[in-house]
């Protein structure tokens, strides 16, 4: 039975105690130093077997967990294998990085310990591998994933809040953390009103006029946006900067039914008191501090106001809960002693909270939270997509089109109201594969005749993207793909989005389509991606020299997916094996990937190669019990395959890189024989595991 490692201060044992007391009442299987470790065992080596041995590590946050290099490098060490990192808060504390784009669990306080302790268990127990008593999880937030289905009347059932996130190059973390608060005040405490978080896209001040207007439940605005001196910056239509002065804040919330105004950052005593006097607001919040005590005050201030107090109770509350070192960062002024909201009557209350992201329905489309830089080439791409049916991506391998293409969306995905549609380009991809995702994305019938569809997608808006088209090797099917992308009309709402780095005969030369070369990073922007990663990494000592920098940045030929495994590659392997990869896999950019993956195959030990060939006669979407199945000694493996990116772990589930399977597929196939002896196994333990349920 394999178990969680508990990851944490001495400083805080009594808590830990408590915790891992109840996480084995559960039934969960605990590593924990105080009682794992034997008379007679060597200290660290017993700690590195029990985090290697180990599926989920839960974190416990506390200044002084925060401050602990053995932390540390114990979520560094989690992070790069293939395990789930679960950050429990204990105390408030600035978060390591890489900690930041995990929603952690409040166990601070006696109130909210006996709930969120059972969120951790029921989320441990769903861990395959972990095992436990069942047990009921409490009620989760539901993330809708069609904002079309949102009517003004249902969200009247809800104590309803809107957040405009105007952040362009954080927009995607404060969107996390917020919605992370919201789920979590939903939960907090029992029979209360339930919530609704809605994102408001495009964050645009005429976006924001318009939403108040037409949405009668909005009662709190959540503005969290880039402030300079009482001026707030949102973005145009085109995506650039627009500044939206405190009069014009004030004007925009003059009507509509928003009583409190939540700013995420700092604005005058002067400002504020202007946004009462000259709009119908009753009370302006700001708030400010480490991005945990922001996350944290939320949580407790909206859950307060879930169960009905005023927004002075819900301010104060949450004030208590994040500690006297963060408190001078917020601020209240109201208009009265007591500022209420309004809520529906019990009988017409919703029961289950949810989050609407603000973003039309997505089909497999990637999120890449790392985008730095190319901000010039993302106004590019959107100009030329408005008046053209398609639009190619060019560049050499690794120079970031999948990356701007993803960025693209998660910023103006809002523009294809009805939807977009991703596709990951394979050798076998099929046209009637990709017209089978649309179709499920609109919700036709999977009998629908193509010249239907293709009448559909001109009264629609819908994005598709195939992504990776140059690895399409079937003529006749980009033929019928190119016939179906001519016949959509140019003036309509459907657009197709491809990335390639060179032509693709058929699809380049459709009429109407217009291409994008994308180019190397500007070197500022290389260098603050660099940056970022040296942190993420933990990697400051190595490069404290400025030398050595220089020299990474310049190999790296300022292109984003190089940088990033380069950076993973000094983290496994050391800066000069590091610069020794990128000697090798510059000397021919064209097979940047393929070179990659071989590199990073040779790397590893005669074993793990071994089973990597195995792998690849099972199909995407295989789970960790069916490996373990196939071979016994697969932990080890599989922790070094996700370290260097040859597997990837996605909800529970493993997938292997389209440039890994062909790398293997070419090199190394797999015989008739051993294909077959892998399918045996397969069926052997499917047959073990319906005869067990």
């Amino acid at each position: 039975m394999s178990h969680i490692f508990v990851s944490y201060s001495r400083r805080n044992l009594t808590f830990v105690t408590q915790l891992v007391k109840d996480l084995q009442q559960a039934g969960l299987a605990v590593w924990f130093d105080q009682i794992s470790i034997q008379p007679g065992d060597i200290w660290e080596a017993a700690i590195e077997k029990g985090l290697k041995e180990a599926i989920a590590v839960v974190v416990v946050i506390s200044p002084d967990s925060m401050a602990s290099e053995y932390v540390r490098k114990e979520v560094n060490f989690a992070q790069e294998s293939d395990q789930l990192i679960l950050p429990v808060l204990y105390q408030p504390a600035q978060l390591f990085l890489n900690l930041q784009t995990i929603q952690w669990v409040d166990l601070s306080s006696e109130t909210v310990y006996p709930i969120n302790l059972q969120k951790l268990i029921a989320v441990l127990q769903r861990e395959p591998g972990l095992s436990g008593n069942p047990t009921t999880p409490p009620e989760e937030t539901v993330a809708v994933d069609d904002t079309r289905k949102l009517s003004p009347t249902l969200l009247q059932r809800y104590l309803h809040v809107v957040t405009f996130i105007a952040e362009q190059t954080a927009g995607y973390m404060a969107w996390r953390r917020l919605a992370g608060s919201i789920s979590t005040a939903s939960q907090l405490h029992r029979g209360a009103q339930a919530l609704a978080l809605t994102r408001l896209n495009p964050p645009t001040g005429d976006r924001l006029a318009v939403f108040l207007v037409t949405s009668p439940s909005a009662q709190i605005l959540h503005l969290i946006c880039r402030i300079e001196k009482d001026v707030f910056f949102v973005e145009d239509e085109q995506g650039q900067d627009a500044e939206l002065s405190i009069e014009d804040l004030a004007r925009t919330l003059r009507s509509g039914s928003v009583k409190a105004l939540v700013i995420q950052g700092y604005v005058s005593m002067a400002g504020m008191q202007k946004l009462l006097e000259q709009s119908s607001v009753q009370a302006v919040l700001t708030i400010g501090a480490s991005e945990v005590a922001q996350q944290l005050f939320g949580e407790h201030f909206y859950a307060t106001l879930a169960i009905g107090k005023t927004v002075q109770e819900a301010y104060q509350t949450a004030l208590d809960r994040i500690g006297p070192d963060d408190t001078h960062d917020f601020q209240l002024v109201a208009k009265h002693d007591a500022v209420v909201l309004d809520y529906p009557s019990v009988e017409k209350r919703a029961v289950q909270p949810i989050i609407d992201p603000g973003l039309p329905p997505l089909r497999n489309v990637p999120i890449n939270p790392d985008f730095v830089g190319q901000g010039q080439p993302l106004l590019e791409l959107g100009e030329k997509l408005n008046d053209s049916r398609q639009l190619m991506i060019y560049g050499l391998s690794g120079i970031g089109k999948s990356w701007l293409a993803s960025e693209f969306i998660s910023r103006y995905g809002w523009r294809f109201s009805d939807g977009i549609v991703w596709v990951q380009v394979s050798e076998q991809t099929r046209a009637e594969d990709i017209f089978n995702q649309l179709r499920l994305l609109l919700e036709l019938p999977l009998s629908t005749p193509l010249a239907d569809l293709e009448n559909v997608l001109r009264q629609r808006r819908v994005l598709l993207v195939l992504d990776q088209a140059n690895d399409w090797g079937i003529g006749t099917e980009l033929t019928e793909l190119a016939q179906f992308v001519s016949r959509l009309d140019p003036l309509g709402g459907t657009r197709v989005m491809l990335t390639s780095w060179e032509t693709i005969t058929g699809l380049s030369d459709v009429s109407g389509a217009r291409d994008l070369t994308l180019v190397e990073m500007q070197p500022a922007d290389a260098e603050a991606l660099i940056q970022k990663l040296i942190v993420d990494h933990d990697l400051a000592a190595e490069f404290a020299d400025e030398q050595v920098r220089r020299q990474f940045i310049e190999k790296t030929a300022f292109t984003p997916w190089l940088i990033k495994e380069a950076m993973r590659s000094a983290r496994l392997d050391g800066v000069e094996a590091a610069l020794e990869d990128l000697e090798t896999l510059t000397a021919d950019t064209t097979r940047l990937f393929e070179r990659h993956v071989g590199v990073q195959y040779q790397k590893l030990p005669a074993p793990t190669q071994a089973f990597l060939r195995q792998l690849q006669g099972l199909s995407d979407g295989f789970d960790r019990q069916l490996v373990q199945a196939i071979d016994s000694q697969s932990r080890e493996h599989l922790r070094q395959l996700i370290q260097r990116q040859l597997l990837r772990r996605e909800d529970r589930l493993y997938t292997i890189p389209p440039t890994v399977r062909l790398y293997l597929r070419q090199r190394y196939p797999l015989s008739e024989a051993e294909q077959d002896t892998i399918d045996q196994q397969v069926i052997r333990y499917w047959v073990q595991a319906g005869g067990a349920s």
